[in-house]
This record gives C-alpha cells, structure tokens and sequence, in this order.
C-alpha cells in the first residue's frame, strides 16, 4: 500500500510523464517513470487520476492528459497557443470557403456550446460564444455531436424524438452513418451546415468543426470541395489535443 505522500509523489510524476508526451503513454512506461511501481498500485493511482479528470485511458491502451490537465496548464498560460491556433484555423476556414464557420462542443445533456466563430458579410450569422444550442434533431452540429453521445445521452434523446417510431429509426440510422462517416451535410430551416468530428490524438470526440451557409442549391462538386476544407480543418484542430 503506497502512503499519502509516497502516493501524491507518484501521481504528480505520472502526469509530469504525461505531460512530456503528446501521442500517449503505454502503462509499462508510466511504471518504469515511477521507479517500476506495482501494476496494481500504478492502476489504483490511474483510477483516481482518471476518476478526478486528470487523465484518460484511450482505446489504444495509452493514457493521456485529460480535461481538468488541460483546463489548468491553460489557465497557468492565458490564453493557450492552442486556443489561438484555434481562432486562426476557424478564420481561415470561413476565409476559404467565404462562408461563416465555427467549433462546437457537446454536451450529453443534449446541446452544444459555441466555442469559437468566425463570420462573413453576407452569409450566416451565428448566436453568441458561449451561448447553448439543442436543436438535436435538425442542426447539423448538434446531430454529429448527437451522433457520438454516450448511449446513455442518445437513449434520453431518441426517446423523446418528435415523429413516428419509423422516423426515429430512420433518423437514429442517419447519425449511425455520420459517425462511421465523421461527417454530416444538413439542412435546417436556417441554413446548410457541412459539418466534421473533431476527434483528439486518442480518437475521442470533443467537439464539431464546419460551416453554415444560407439556403441555396449546391453542386455535388461544391459539396466536396466545402467538405474535404472542412475535414481538413477539423483534423488540424484535432492535433492540438
């Protein structure tokens, strides 16, 4: 059994290992970076790390920083080279496809959360940062984030579907597709959204990168090229995490 203060040096050397790593760590060699401490020690030390949002345990096998990691290096920082690498690619994204562009987080609540957008004269205007959207059945962002929900989230969401059962089956058909997908390409009584995962270096989904046009006929050709500029920039802001 590790001690208070044997076991609080171990955890703060996990993740100082963690930190030095961004492609993930194997468990063998966050043993050997604690003086080869007992698996069954290092996997209690994990649990509770993972348990408190410090680390995170991919489907690859490796660990990696976690939210509350990231939430306190970015607080130490101000304002992150990630958060700012953000708002450029998101700029760059509306400047290239000259239509307005943003990132989503979800929320197993079932909404989304603006993060960050980039609007152009002339095309789709936005709802503030920071301000909720739980259009789950129709907004292209929220049905991607809908689409990669814990199934807890989904089952919630699904039960409360407003049409017929082959409806619902249908619709839960279509997000199984854009999850295989990772993209969606929708229309609301708004706006056209092409819509892509972004998804961090473990494969883990943490938001929704794409663009909202206002309502007009696109080519098959337009539709790919806003597509392969919007999987592009969903990619790019994915390595940051």
């Amino acid at each position: 059994m590790v001690g208070t203060n044997s076991g609080l040096r171990k955890s703060l050397q996990i993740l100082l290992t963690l930190a030095h790593k961004n492609d993930g760590v194997p468990f063998t060699e966050l043993k050997k970076s604690c003086g080869n401490l007992p698996p069954a020690t290092l996997s209690r030390l994990l649990k509770v790390l993972a348990e408190e949002g410090w680390c995170k345990k991919a489907e690859d096998g490796q660990y990696y920083p976690a939210g509350n990691f990231r939430l306190a290096a970015d607080e130490m920082c101000g304002l992150s080279n990630r958060e700012k690498f953000i708002q450029r690619r998101i700029a760059q994204l509306a400047q290239d496809t000259r239509e307005s562009a943003a990132l989503v987080e979800w929320n197993d609540i079932g909404y989304i959360t603006f993060r960050n957008k980039h609007e152009i004269g002339g095309s789709f205007r936005y709802m503030n940062i920071g301000n909720n959207n739980n259009g789950v059945y129709v907004h292209g962002f929220a049905m991607l984030g809908l689409a990669f929900a814990n199934h807890q989230a989904q089952h919630t969401i699904y039960a409360n579907y407003p049409g017929t059962i082959e409806e619902r089956d249908s619709f839960v058909n279509k997000l199984l597709e854009c999850r295989k997908k990772g993209f969606i390409i929708a229309q609301d009584q708004s706006a056209i959204r092409v819509v892509s995962a972004v998804l961090d270096k473990s494969k883990t989904f943490i938001g929704a990168c794409g663009i909202s046009m206002l309502i007009r006929e696109l080519s098959t050709s337009e539709e790919d090229n806003y597509l392969a500029q919007v999987m592009q920039a969903a990619q790019d802001i994915g390595s940051y995490f």
